[in-house]
């Protein structure tokens, strides 16, 4: 089979519509530019006194250890980057996303054939 848009849609609506007697299996390869477009997701802040059950407590002894290395290029009693005001920013650490968030995904605009053609073999999927 080709990388026709037409000839794999086709494909994909036939083995949607018909009655099968055998078991049929469709492989699409994905391409990474159909979740190029898509925003981060972040880890949502943890407000003081909450604790979160799924997160492991880190050692202590490894916390100590890394607060007296400074890395390479920061000075010696600076803490990270801070803005303005002279707080310290906080910036959100990213989450990867799963094979279930497939939903999420905004393709970059010359991509959106192949996203579509993803969606509609998804959606034809029984098990």
């Amino acid at each position: 089979m080709s990388n026709d848009y037409d000839e794999v849609d086709y494909v994909i609506k036939t083995l949607k519509t018909s009655e099968l007697t055998k078991m049929k299996t469709l492989v699409l390869l994905s391409s990474v530019m159909t979740w190029v477009n898509t925003p981060p997701k972040f880890e949502e802040e943890k407000v003081e006194g909450q604790e979160d059950e799924e997160a492991e407590p880190e050692p202590e002894g490894e916390e100590e250890e890394e607060e007296e290395k400074p890395e390479e290029g920061e000075g010696e009693g600076e803490s990270g980057p801070v803005d303005e005001n002279g707080e310290p920013i906080v910036r959100a650490k990213p989450i990867f996303f799963k094979e279930t968030d497939y939903h999420l995904r905004v393709p970059h605009q010359n991509f959106t054939n192949l996203k579509t053609l993803e969606t509609l073999a998804m959606s034809s999927v029984t098990t």
